[in-house]
C-alpha cells in the first residue's frame, strides 16, 4: 500500500515537474505571447461552456416545456467570453492600474499606523508598497510582464523543490 502510495505521488512530482518547467520556460521567453494564449483559452472555454448550457437548456425546455437556468448561464458565459477575446488588452491594462491604486492606499494607511507605533519594519514595508504602487501605475503593462517573467522564474523554482523532492522518495 505504501509502495503504491508513494509510486503515485513520484508519477505526480514528473507530471508536476514538467508541467511547470514548460510554463516557466515559455512565461520567461515571451511572457506576451503565454498572457494572450491563456486569455484565448479561456474565452474559447467560456464559449464551449456557453454552448453546452445552451444544449442543456434546450433539451430542458424540449422535455418540460420552461426555460432552465442554463440558458441564462449560457448567455452570461458567451458575453464573458465575446468581451474577454474581443477587449482583452483594455482588461488587461485596467487590473494592474486598480492593484496599483489598492496597494498605494494600502501603504500609506499602513505608513500612518506604522509611523505611529514606530515599527521600523512596517514603515520599510510600508514605503515598498507605496513605490510598487506608484511603478504600476505609471507602467501597467510592462509591469504585467514583468509579474509575468517573475512567475515563470517561480515554475522554474518549483520544478527544482520537485526534483529535490523526487530524489529524497526515491532515496526512501
Amino acid at each position: 500500500m505504501l509502495t503504491s502510495v508513494k509510486n503515485s505521488l513520484k508519477e505526480s512530482i514528473i507530471i508536476r515537474m514538467i508541467t511547470y518547467l514548460i510554463l516557466g520556460i515559455l512565461l520567461l521567453i515571451s511572457p506576451d505571447k503565454v498572457v494572450n494564449l491563456t486569455i484565448y483559452i479561456l474565452s474559447i472555454y467560456l464559449f464551449l461552456a456557453s454552448i453546452i448550457n445552451f444544449y442543456q437548456a434546450y433539451n430542458f425546455k424540449k422535455k418540460l416545456g420552461n426555460t432552465s437556468l442554463e440558458l441564462y448561464f449560457g448567455i452570461f458565459q458567451l458575453i464573458v467570453a465575446i468581451i474577454i477575446f474581443f477587449f482583452s488588452r483594455y482588461i488587461l491594462a485596467f487590473f494592474p492600474i486598480v492593484i496599483g491604486i489598492l496597494l498605494i492606499i494600502n501603504g500609506g494607511i499602513q505608513l500612518a499606523s506604522n509611523i505611529g507605533t514606530k515599527m521600523f519594519f512596517g514603515i520599510i514595508y510600508s514605503l515598498l508598497l507605496l513605490v510598487i504602487g506608484f511603478i504600476i501605475l505609471i507602467n501597467p503593462f510592462g509591469t504585467v510582464l514583468t509579474l509575468t517573467r517573475f512567475l515563470g522564474c517561480w515554475f522554474i523554482i518549483m520544478v527544482i523543490s520537485e526534483i529535490i523532492l523526487y530524489f529524497k522518495l526515491r532515496e526512501n
